[in-house]
């Protein structure tokens, strides 16, 4: 039988798939969710590395920086990308939407917020 939390993150990133893909992304998902990123977004002017959480509970920079410290820690050592890519961590607030991250080497910036 399949874990309950993975299927439910397993459909946000099918989810947040499909909405790069409707913005015009070319989108890989990394199967089984194995490693940093779990999908890879690229137009013809940037390359976005994206890691999906979900949660029940309110999203906040503070919050997701504690709940998501080891993933957020793991983001950051990936170093030699090219300028042109963005490492973002994009957190699922159950019942009211996409709470979007961008992560750099010493900051957590919010830039969207509850967009379907």
């Amino acid at each position: 039988m399949t874990n309950k939390n993975y299927l439910r993150g397993r459909s946000k990133e099918y989810l947040a798939k499909k909405q790069l893909e409707a913005n015009g992304s070319y989108v890989t998902r990394s199967a089984g969710s194995k490693g940093i990123f779990d999908l890879v977004a690229i137009t013809h002017e940037r390359v976005t590395l994206i890691q999906v959480k979900t949660t029940k509970r309110v999203s906040s920079p503070n919050f997701t920086e504690a709940t998501y410290r080891l993933d957020i820690a793991a983001i950051r050592t990936v170093t030699k990308i090219p300028t042109n890519c963005d490492k973002q961590l994009w957190v699922w607030l159950d019942h009211k939407g996409w709470v979007k991250y961008k992560v750099t080497d010493t900051e957590l910036i919010e830039f969207e917020r509850f967009q379907y």
